[in-house]
Formats: structure tokens, sequence, C-alpha cells
């Protein structure tokens, strides 16, 4: 059993959690848990980082195919750009693309913007960045907001207020439930 001080908490998605539950639901079997405890690990919370066990949980996760799957998956590409396996990151971000998975769309879009771990590309950095609001994913809407603002433009900035404007329903939507599954 790893020791944590009992009164240990960490912020997870707007909701805190005491480490030494999460550790005993894991443990017990809970898988979403289990990635909460990756999560640790990871960034060095409360756990002492190491992000080896971190992605050999998230791995585990992912090869069960539970419902929450895509969620890990994501996480797990995410880690992989932190660590610049940029490769790696790729091949889940496509898998999980083809679930049309938003956030997943929205980071490719900025790997091909930056160049990491594929060739720079204009045309596909817009696709990705435009496909990923299109899933009504808020996080997405918000990224494709920012990039009209920032090409500039009265066009552009009217398109970043009709973004802008697609995406209250959803943000209030996750303001009250703090769960968004990309639909309205």
């Amino acid at each position: 059993m790893v020791e944590v001080d009992g009164d240990a908490t960490h912020l997870f998605i707007g909701k805190r959690f005491k480490v030494r539950d999460l550790i005993e639901q894991a443990l017990n079997g809970n898988l979403d848990s289990f990635g909460f405890v990756a999560s640790l690990y990871f960034w060095g919370h409360v756990l002492e980082k190491n992000s080896k066990i971190a992605l050999d949980i998230l791995e585990w996760i992912i090869s069960s195919n539970i419902t929450s799957r895509p969620a890990f998956e994501y996480a797990y590409a995410r880690y992989l750009i932190q660590l610049k396996d940029f490769n790696s990151a790729i091949v889940h971000l496509e898998t999980l693309v083809g679930e049309s998975h938003g956030m997943a769309m929205t980071t490719l879009a900025y790997l091909y913007r930056d160049g990491y771990g594929v060739r720079k590309n204009a045309n596909l950095y817009r696709k990705y960045l435009k496909n990923g609001a299109r899933t009504g994913d808020p996080q997405s809407r918000t990224a494709l907001m920012h990039f009209y603002i920032r090409k500039g433009g009265i066009i552009s900035i009217l398109m970043a207020v009709l973004v802008f404007l697609s995406n209250i329903p959803a943000i209030i939507k996750l303001a009250f439930t703090r769960k968004y599954n990309g639909r309205i």
C-alpha cells in the first residue's frame, strides 16, 4: 500500500477527493480511481512523481475498454506530449479523432500548427480546429474562437462571436453538472 497523509486531498474536475480514498477505490478495482491515481503519479501531487507508473496505469485502463476510456486515452496522449513523445501521442489522438473526440482534434490541430511530431501544416491545423469545435466540445469551440480573434478583421471577429454564442449552452451545462459529454 502506498503511504499518504490521511488528510491529503486533490482537486479533480472541480471536486476535491481524499487521496487515500482514491487509492483504496483503485485497489478495489475502480478504474476511474486508477486514472486519478495515474494523474497524481504523473504530476507528482501527493505521490512521488513517476511518469512510468502513470503511463502503465493508463495503458492498462485503456486496454480494459471501459466507457470512460476516451477520457483516459486523451490523458495518456497529453502525458505523452508532455514527455515529448509526439509520435506515440499522435497515434492515440488519431484513434480518438476517429471517435469524434473534440479535444483530441484540437490537440492534433496544435501539433500541426507548431510542427510537433508532424510537419507544420496550416490547412490541417484549421481543419482539425474546426472539426473539434463541430463536436460541440466547449474547449475546442473556445480554441476556434481564439483562432478567429487572432486572425483579425471584421468577418473573423463576427465568426468568433458566433462561435462564442454557440458555446453558451455547453458552458451552462458544464457549470451546472460538472460533466459534459460533447452534446447539447
